[in-house]
Order: C-alpha cells, then sequence, then structure tokens
C-alpha cells in the first residue's frame, strides 16, 4: 500500500534506512521508485553497501486481482466497470492496458491510476499525460487511449537521367535516357487510438481493493 513500505540495512555499523513518500519514491538514505501496482520496487542506496549486506522490508501489500473487460468504444472513449465486487479499488494500486490501432498498425496502451483524493483519479500513461478518469468507491473508468507509432518505411525513389542510347522515339526526342532507381528509410508517424475502431475492445485490468486485509511484508 502507498507510503507504508521502509527498507532498512547496516553500513559499517551505522543504521541507515529508507522510506515510501506515497508518492511512488523513496526517501531517506536511498532514492529508487515504486510500483504499487505490480507490487515492485527498486532501491538504490546513497552510499555502496557492504557485500552481504542484509536488507529489511516492511510494509503492507492487499491481494492483487486480475480481470479481462470488454467494452465497445463510443467517439474514441469507452467506459470500465468491475462489477465482479463492492468493495472500494484502492488508489495507485490500479493498471489498464488497452488495445489500440490506426488502420494496418496496432499497439497498447498501459495506464495507472494517480489519486486526486480518496474517491476519484486520473489515468495517466508513462509520460504523464492523462487518459482517463476513475472513481474508487464505484470502481468505474473512463478512458480515452491514444500513443504515437513511428514507422520506418522503405521508399523506392526514381530519378531520371538523359543520354542517346534510348531507342525509344519519345525518349530520344526527350533525351531521357533511362531511370535511376535506390531506396532510403523514411519515418512515419501515426496516432494509435480507439477513433476508428467500432467493435468491442478487451482491456485487461489489474488491482487491489479494501475486501482482502492488507497483509505485512
Amino acid at each position: 500500500m502507498a507510503g507504508s513500505l521502509t527498507v532498512n540495512w547496516l553500513l559499517n555499523g551505522v543504521a541507515k534506512s529508507a522510506t515510501d513518500n506515497g508518492q511512488g519514491q523513496f526517501t531517506g538514505d536511498a532514492t529508487g521508485i515504486i510500483d504499487y501496482a505490480d507490487g515492485i520496487a527498486k532501491l538504490m542506496p546513497t552510499l555502496l553497501p557492504n557485500g552481504g549486506t542484509t536488507f529489511n522490508v516492511s510494509g503492507q501489500k492487499g491481494t492483487k486481482s486480475s480481470i479481462q473487460v470488454t467494452a465497445v468504444p463510443t467517439s474514441g472513449s469507452i467506459s470500465i466497470e468491475l462489477d465482479n465486487g463492492s468493495a472500494a479499488l484502492i488508489p495507485k494500486s490500479v493498471k489498464v492496458r488497452v488495445p489500440v490501432k490506426y488502420m494496418a498498425y496496432s499497439g497498447e496502451v498501459e495506464l495507472r491510476d494517480m489519486p486526486i483524493d480518496a474517491t476519484t483519479g486520473r489515468l495517466i500513461n508513462g509520460a504523464g499525460q492523462q487518459q482517463g478518469t476513475i472513481n474508487y468507491a464505484s470502481r468505474t473508468m473512463s478512458i480515452t487511449p491514444s500513443t504515437t507509432l513511428e514507422a520506418i518505411e522503405r521508399e523506392k525513389i526514381m530519378r531520371p537521367y538523359y543520354g542517346t542510347h534510348n531507342t525509344s522515339q519519345e525518349a530520344i526526342e526527350a533525351g531521357l535516357l533511362g531511370m535511376t532507381i535506390k531506396y532510403a528509410n523514411t519515418s512515419q508517424s501515426y496516432t494509435l487510438s480507439l477513433d476508428e475502431v467500432a467493435t468491442a475492445v478487451t482491456a485487461s485490468v489489474s488491482y487491489r481493493d479494501s475486501s482482502s486485509a492488507a497483509t505485512q511484508i
């Protein structure tokens, strides 16, 4: 649970500690990030620990649940309700993956919740851009996902050159000898979304809710 994680260790007999600031980061004698949705933390002590150092970790962690939800997009957005329970979702524990596409290109958008208060929050992507909202109490979400795909394509480039050895009368009159052909890589950006999707999509949601008591780790 956000704000509950603490790590303790000794460096040359001196006690060191790092605590979870509730915003997904460690403070104290180490830096690092905490992924509340997946229950994973990465810690880097400010001073290099001695070999064989033992790190003591304490905190609270609820049971993680996963569900797939099907929804039909409307104007590029979908609405999701987790109707497999009634307990409120735990803030900072929710992760949503939604498939997106543009023409023949397809991809996936991953969003995580960022609480506004105890009841509502934003759903943001890895760049911190808001692409949805969440209500923890009603277990509902509204999502308008999109991502940019950079596609590398091979382009055929043909250019004329001129001379006197082409037997075509029209080419001779034009002074055209033939064509040079070469290939070059070109970059094209596409926005993948649900704007062109009219059929149901399946979103994957992982979360923790208040129905399961938090356990000590």
